[in-house]
């Protein structure tokens, strides 16, 4: 099993996909419909290659932010107000910030994989070879199985 995404929202200078949120054809996913009035913000969304184990990029481009929300996503610690996207509308220095929001897709999971997930979310199937996991906010992991 390998992480093949990382799903980003609100965290430091990911703030969401605006290209995807103005495209006449955007068609929200589950978790990008945020809880409250019903607002559409998709995540950002970053591919991994299998067997890939660099990030490269300029000085200030985000790499560590990205495998900090690599981090974030897979063990549920150290997701803080204060990392809340700045350049987001939702942003303010007078009010109790949201919290940020992560997300990573596995895939090329081997049976024992496909069994330990089915198990984990009491489903009755194990006949799948991807799923995604959400931290929306600070609240419990969310598993979304094809």
């Amino acid at each position: 099993m390998f992480i093949s995404a990382v799903y980003i929202r609100f965290f430091r200078s990911f703030n969401f996909d605006y290209l995807r949120k103005a495209s006449d054809k955007f068609v929200p996913h589950p978790w990008d419909v945020l809880d409250n009035d019903d607002l559409k913000y998709p995540f950002v969304k970053v591919p991994l290659e299998e067997g890939v184990t660099t990030v490269v990029g300029a000085n200030e481009s985000g790499k560590s932010q990205l495998l900090a929300a690599i981090q974030r996503a897979l063990t549920g610690r150290d997701i803080e107000r204060g990392d809340f996207c700045r350049y987001s509308q939702f942003f303010a220095v007078d009010k109790a910030m949201a919290f940020p929001d992560f997300g990573l897709q596995f895939g090329n999971l081997q049976e024992s994989d496909r069994d330990a997930v089915a198990k984990a979310c009491k489903g009755s199937t194990s006949d799948f070879d991807t799923f995604l996991l959400f931290r929306i906010g600070a609240q419990a992991p969310v598993v979304y199985l094809p």
